[in-house]
């Protein structure tokens, strides 16, 4: 049996409150509490310090690829080397993948970890040092330019990527100066961007720096007034507007292809009809989703031009217009406020037209061949011959003998070379160059 005295107890229980409520006089304050959790979130944040590096020395390592090794000090270092001796610098690496000559001697603002000294980064002008955050500027292309300038920063820097990243915006800057009818006109884009060194040569020389652009997130012709680009004292870029645009400068009018991506089939046959009549354009949509079970969609509707002349909305019954950039030879579709895909491509094709038959056939089949070579033509049937509507022909030129010969005939139930196939042929009869035929007209494009 455990006996507690009366004093022992009181001691006991004034043990337990004082333990569970502790006088205001010591209780920490509100203030203090938050003051203490952000010292113990910046504890375990990692620490950079900022530090000026020089690129030391250059060097080619192969055809068309570079190397450089740069230098900065680390004063701020808290890390020790195995004998327990500060870390304290130069700290000398050495960089492998530039595809341009990089400047000797030039000097780079870089932060450093001061827990890990070898660990670096660029600091980027903009502001950002994360290269996955979007930064926002104007993209200039033309003979022997091709920048980038961000937006309310005094520099103009060299842009260069993969091929496939920017051509959206070499096309669209092109097609704004040929609107224009104006050079170097600038494209409004938000990007992911690395700050690289300075060139010693080339045209990038001429710039502030170089930079990398890994995505394109969005872009568009019409440069905001919050983008000013060369300087405080400058005045915002207005939008500029010319009668001449792409709707009354090129031919437009015509057929167009392109084979797109289709989630639910190996890809999807695209052909589009844009033609005008009186003050409307009009256009022919028919998509083939190749496969086993192939369907088509057609739809007939009216375009209307948007971005000043420059660009053409239809729309489809989904409710959201398919539009497209209209460009010489072609058209790049696109979403609202996102760059148009090389997928999306739709190429003008060459059409011919006799009593008989309509012949379309791809421009890079035809143009330049100049001796015997092959092409391939897509015919629809105005009067169908033994149940087709369609065919796809081999057509073999000899442009020495003026003559042609359609090797090899597909017909098909469906225009456009779709549907079932009901009837293939071999004639190797050589036909006339100087023909009256549609076909004839398609051969002889190949030999001029």
């Amino acid at each position: 049996m455990i006996k507690i005295f009366q004093g022992a107890l009181i001691a006991l229980l004034a043990s337990q409150m004082a333990g569970c409520n502790q006088p205001e006089s010591t209780k920490p304050t509100a203030q203090q509490t938050k003051q203490s959790a952000q010292q113990q979130t910046e504890q375990q944040q990692p620490k950079w310090l900022q530090a000026e590096a020089t690129i030391k020395s250059v060097a080619q390592v192969s055809e068309g690829m570079y190397a450089y090794t740069l230098s900065y000090p680390a004063t701020g270092s808290k890390a020790v080397n195995a004998a327990g001796e500060p870390i304290a610098g130069p700290i000398v690496h050495n960089v492998f993948g530039l595809t341009y000559l990089p400047k000797a001697g030039q000097t780079l603002t870089i932060e450093y970890l001061a827990e890990e000294p070898l660990m670096y980064r660029m600091v980027q002008p903009w502001g950002s040092a994360d290269p996955t955050t979007p930064v926002a500027g104007v993209y200039t292309y033309g003979h022997e330019v091709e920048s980038f300038t961000p937006c309310n920063v005094k520099k103009d820097y060299w842009i260069t990527s993969q091929k496939t990243v920017l051509d959206p915006l070499r096309d669209a800057s092109l097609a704004k100066a040929k609107q224009l009818k104006s050079p170097y006109q600038g494209i409004y884009a938000e990007m992911q961007l690395m700050l690289l060194p300075a060139a010693a040569d080339g045209f990038a020389a001429d710039y502030d720096g170089v930079v990398e652009a890994f995505e394109i997130k969005k872009w568009t012709n019409d440069i905001p007034e919050t983008c000013i680009t060369a300087g405080p004292d400058s005045e915002p870029p207005t939008t500029m507007t010319d009668e001449h645009s792409s709707r009354n400068s090129l031919d437009w009018d015509g057929y167009y292809y392109g084979a797109i991506p289709c989630a639910s089939c190996p890809q999807i046959d695209r052909w589009l009809q844009l033609k005008q009549k009186g003050e409307s354009t009009q256009a022919e949509l028919f998509d083939i989703y190749r496969g086993t079970d192939e369907l088509v969609s057609e739809l007939t509707a009216s375009a209307r031009w948007i971005k000043d002349g420059g660009a053409i909305a239809i729309t489809v019954d989904t409710g959201t217009p398919l539009q497209f950039i209209v460009g010489e030879s072609a058209l790049m579709q696109y979403a609202e406020g996102e760059a148009p895909l090389e997928d999306y491509k739709l190429g003008k094709m060459l059409h011919y037209s006799d009593r008989n038959m309509d012949v379309f056939t791809d421009r890079s089949h035809l143009l330049g061949l100049q001796g015997s070579s092959k092409f391939e033509a897509i015919v629809n049937y105005k009067t169908p011959n033994q149940t087709a509507n369609s065919a796809r022909i081999q057509v073999t030129v000899d442009c020495g003998k003026k003559t042609y010969t359609t090797a090899e005939v597909t017909g098909y139930t469906g225009r456009f070379a779709s549907g079932s196939i009901v009837k293939t042929a071999n004639d190797k009869t050589a036909q006339p160059l100087t023909g009256d035929t549609a076909l004839a007209a398609a051969a002889l494009e190949a030999c001029h």
